[in-house]
């Protein structure tokens, strides 16, 4: 298990497997980076965007398939859309995103996708940021841990 809140020298590693192009890393640990992020508002690009979490849903999974993980219609998603969705008309898994998220929710997905394909094309990860959430509660880690930032 991956520890909440990365030293600097974790995330450079983290974010170098990242950059390996291994669509089942990015798949699964692409959501581990968002996770040590989430207390942290998670954010992405000139607009520092925080990440809507049912985009994050189908952000790293459809990063994936620009290095080669299976996104047409045998995609475990477009099976279950099928079996209980009755969607079996759906060609990849770029349309089921499009029909699950909103209008707003699709936008961020087009806007921030290539970010993310950038940076793992590129290993340059300065469009991915981290800044403090408010305080939240009365205790003594009511702020959670620091987190690096990556870029400006």
């Amino acid at each position: 298990m991956i520890p909440k809140g990365f030293t600097d020298a974790q995330l450079q590693v983290f974010l170098a497997g990242l950059s390996t192009r291994d669509p089942a890393f990015i798949e699964s640990y692409g959501p581990v980076l968002e996770e040590q992020f989430v207390e942290h508002d998670f954010v992405f690009g000139p607009k520092k965007e925080r990440l809507d979490q049912d985009v994050s849903a189908y952000l790293w999974d459809l990063a994936a398939c620009q290095f080669g993980s299976v996104c047409d219609s045998a995609h475990p998603l477009l099976w279950h859309a099928c079996a209980y969705e009755n969607r079996c008309d759906l060609p990849d898994l770029a349309a089921y995103a499009r029909l699950k998220l909103s209008g707003e929710q699709n936008e961020q997905l087009e806007r921030l996708l290539p970010l993310v394909i950038d940076a793992i094309r590129t290993g340059n990860w300065n469009g991915v940021v981290a800044r403090r959430s408010p305080p939240q509660g009365n205790g003594p880690f009511r702020n959670g841990p620091v987190l690096p930032s990556i870029g400006d």
